[in-house]
């Protein structure tokens, strides 16, 4: 009994650490996944953002040679300077961090002459305050 009493004391002792600690949190604001695609998207809203955060995204884009599609996400930098792109070309992983600008929406498009798929997401990872 004495053995199994120190075990949980023990157990109990060395998780109070763990109550402290609090995970980081991130909340996915917008998710796309688009297979097979043949047609180019025009310009599309993704979010817009309602406070200062950091945010990232994470995405792929497949297509063949023939297709050639690129896709670009854009937003106006948080602090005030003009708007910028992100380029994800064929073929490749992406993740991105940025801080868009409150209030001006975040968009993206994706340019193709053929079939291709596309797919990423946008995660808040943090507020700014």
């Amino acid at each position: 009994m004495r053995k199994t009493t120190m075990i949980c004391l023990l157990l109990f002792v060395f998780s109070l650490p763990m109550l402290g600690q609090s995970q980081p949190q991130w909340v996915v604001v917008y998710s796309v996944s688009l297979y097979d695609q043949t047609r180019s998207i025009p310009w599309t809203t993704a979010f817009t953002p309602t406070e200062n955060a950091v945010y990232r995204i994470s995405g792929c884009l497949e297509g063949s040679a023939q297709s050639n599609p690129d896709a670009v996400v854009n937003w106006a930098r948080g602090d005030g300077n003009e708007a910028t792109d992100f380029t994800m070309l064929t073929g490749g992983n992406y993740s991105f961090v940025f801080m868009p600008r409150v209030g001006i929406p975040v968009r993206y498009y994706v340019s193709a002459k053929g079939t291709y798929s596309v797919a990423f997401t946008i995660e808040q990872l943090q507020t700014s305050d």
